[in-house]
């Protein structure tokens, strides 16, 4: 091919409502940077209830119970406390503290930076106006540092939320979907070829696939590159066959790079593999293929669940009242009676025996895909968190060459538009 809650240590580190320090944390935009001075936590949980002595008082803080992740940005919760004043003619008395945090999350250092602490209500039991003012300010004079934690510790702690549920559509659609138990590839052509012309050649190369297609006008041939073996047909859809013999335009190839890949393979060899069976799609395709007829393994601890061990493809039988595959193709899963298809959605109605595998079976990968598990919110969790990048305004841009005038084709489900008349991914 050419192209190919959280729970209280999150809390606790935020307001560090266990410790008075003396320093307070200054305001930050999305564009924070992590100080160096800041340490990621360890895993050690200190517990809870934690104690602070305050100058009124001594401030039982229990374990925090987290209540939204606004915007994937700022976290709110709620802490109950037990107040015990050190005047004796006060009682004991309980309240409520609510609190907001900003977070940024850094995936390349897996970190999550908390800054920017905010107490925004109080509730306590007390008619002690006074006395319960004082406990107010004096807890508001915790101040926090900017604070780094582990965001390998942070994703399980806020999966148990079902944060992660919230807003979630899925293109229920299912790909057409191949299935071969022998030597197979698939071509996906984003519609009908869009083909653009090799400058001094009667060549043309197809720009709407990842594939190293080509159309010879002289002969109106195309010309597909498969690894190092060539196959030819005068249609796109069917009568593929090998060959090793191009036409002399393949030697005219402009030497950039480009073409690297493919002038390797000119002139065409003579290859001893028999040609793979080719499926050719102009729609979101898919292909499941098996080193053979299909071999299963059950697996232990998922009811009447087993995988098929010689395939790459995330592929199941579940073998209930009507025995039903399910593959696992781009996050969203799919059952059919058999693998010839038809094929379904099937991501909202995945037997519970999905949720059984076991998490260090060689497919429990698949956990993160099956929804209700805890994996599954952690991934939903990861592709939503807002993340910062640094980009170079001194690149040099590249030249993109269009098939005539650029044309835009909308993207489904989103207000941008793609080229499809170039081989650069450029979109609006």
């Amino acid at each position: 091919m050419r192209k190919s809650i959280l729970s209280a240590i999150i809390l606790s580190n935020l307001i560090l409502l266990t410790s008075v320090l003396s320093c307070s944390s200054s305001q930050k935009t999305s564009s924070t940077t992590i100080p160096e001075t800041a340490v990621v936590q360890d895993s050690i949980d200190r517990g809870w209830p934690r104690s602070v002595e305050l100058p009124d008082a001594v401030v039982t803080f229990h374990q925090p119970q987290i209540t939204d992740w606004e915007d994937y940005i700022y976290l709110k919760g709620l802490i109950a406390v037990e107040v015990d004043p050190k005047k004796k003619k006060y009682d004991t008395f309980f309240g409520t503290v609510k609190v907001k945090v900003s977070t940024e999350t850094n995936f390349e250092e897996r970190t999550m930076l908390l800054y920017d602490k905010e107490i925004e209500e109080f509730a306590f039991d007390s008619d002690e106006t006074e006395l319960v003012n004082q406990i107010k300010a004096e807890i508001k004079s915790l101040q926090t540092t900017p604070e780094v934690i582990s965001l390998d510790r942070v994703l399980p702690m806020l999966a148990a939320l079902d944060i992660a549920e919230k807003d979630i559509e899925f293109n229920t659609t299912p790909p057409e979907i191949f299935y071969s138990s022998d030597e197979a590839i698939l071509m996906v052509i984003d519609g009908d070829p869009i083909l653009a012309p090799i400058e001094n050649t009667s060549l043309k190369f197809a720009v709407n696939t990842n594939w190293s297609l080509f159309f010879e006008s002289a002969s109106s041939t195309y010309y597909l590159l498969n690894e190092d073996q060539w196959l030819t047909s005068d249609s796109i859809s069917d009568g593929w066959s090998v060959t090793n013999k191009l036409p002399e335009a393949f030697d005219q190839l402009p030497d950039e790079e480009n073409w690297t890949d493919v002038r390797e393979q000119i002139p065409a060899k003579a290859s001893a593999q028999a040609m793979p069976t080719l499926f050719v799609s102009t729609k979101p395709a898919e292909l499941i293929r098996t080193d053979g007829q299909p071999a299963f393994e059950t697996i232990e601890k998922a009811s009447n669940l087993a995988y098929v061990t010689n395939t790459e493809s995330d592929l199941f039988l579940h073998g209930g009242k009507e025995s039903q595959y399910y593959v696992l193709l781009s996050g969203r899963w799919f059952s059919a009676a058999n693998l010839n298809g038809p094929w379904e959605f099937a991501s909202n109605k995945l037997p519970e025996a999905f949720a059984q595998i076991p998490e260090d079976h060689a497919k429990g990968a698949v956990l993160s895909s099956v929804p209700g598990t805890q994996q599954a919110n952690e991934a939903t969790l990861h592709a939503k968190i807002p993340q910062t990048v640094e980009l170079s305004t001194t690149t040099k841009a590249p030249e993109v060459k269009y098939d005539g005038d650029p044309q835009f084709e909308d993207i489904e489900d989103t207000e941008m538009k793609y080229a499809k008349n170039t081989d650069h991914d450029v979109i609006y």
